[in-house]
């Protein structure tokens, strides 16, 4: 029998059925699997208002990057580049 991996997912639903089981509090799941109480505090009020989708991997990614090329110039050196693909920067430059 192959080996099972258990996914982040996995382990959260499972710290959440353990403490909404009674058999254990929020300081002794802290213990048992290495995380902070605060970490489960979280995941209980995600679980409590989203369901199960509450406990997926989120984003880290950033909304909104002040310092990104604005859309307009991004087309505008596309339309260069496909112009003379073999071209360089310092040839645009000059271009």
């Amino acid at each position: 029998m192959p080996y099972q991996e258990l996914t982040a997912l996995d382990i959260r639903k499972e710290m959440i059925a353990e403490y909404f089981s009674n058999d254990y509090t929020i300081t002794e799941l802290s213990e048992r699997h290495g995380i902070a109480r605060k970490t489960i505090y979280k995941w209980l009020e995600r679980y409590q208002s989203q369901g199960e989708g509450g406990l997926a991997e989120r984003s880290h990614a950033a909304f909104h990057h002040p310092n990104a090329t604005k859309e307009e110039i991004v087309q505008t050196i596309l339309a260069m580049k496909m112009k003379r693909i073999k071209w360089g920067s310092k040839k645009y430059w000059r271009d």
